[in-house]
């Protein structure tokens, strides 16, 4: 819930989409008979909601994720790495909803993403900028727009290759 998360796009921010995305795989996991639990995180953990199949973790995940708001500082993900070590002690699959803009901003974190992927399946949920999607796509007619496109297209290298060096090291990448 880093200040990262509160981007725009789309009417909602980033947050929003994750917290939406995530209701969706929680609640997939639960209709399947599976545990589900949620760790929020800015400069400090927020919320820990141990994993749990009981039939009032939908509720208790729902009321959690309604009350998160974006900070305004770069998340902690040491403090990520030590919550997960002391509150989820069986090897699970831990999505984690992210947007890394460089790599050498992911690489300061990949030192605690290493340490979570050991004992767990992570599996890092970066964020597509659609807009430079959109921007590749278009023609350059004018040199502004080679240009634009240019710079566009060094914008999607740097996201395909955070994804690279997180599949390098074992975790995965979506």
């Amino acid at each position: 819930m880093g200040r990262a998360m509160r981007s725009p796009f789309e009417g909602l921010t980033l947050l929003d989409h994750a917290v939406n995305a995530s209701l969706v795989l929680l609640n997939t996991a639960l209709i399947k008979n599976d545990r589900a639990g949620l760790v929020t995180f800015d400069q400090k953990v927020q919320t820990v909601l141990r994993p749990s199949r009981r039939p009032g973790t939908l509720p208790a995940i729902l009321e959690a994720l309604y009350r998160q708001e974006p900070g305004f500082r770069d998340p902690d993900y040491e403090g990520l790495y030590r919550t997960l070590r002391g509150d989820l002690r069986q090897r699970s699959l831990v999505l984690l909803f992210a947007n890394f803009d460089t790599v050498a901003g992911m690489e300061r974190q990949l030192p605690y993403l290493r340490q979570i992927a050991r004992g767990h399946r992570l599996v890092v949920i970066l964020f597509e900028n659609t807009g430079i999607r959109d921007l590749l796509a278009a023609p350059a007619d004018r040199l502004e727009d080679v240009y634009v496109k240019a710079s566009a297209e060094a914008l999607a290298v740097e996201k395909r290759e955070i994804a690279r060096t997180l599949e390098r090291h074992g975790i995965g990448a979506v």
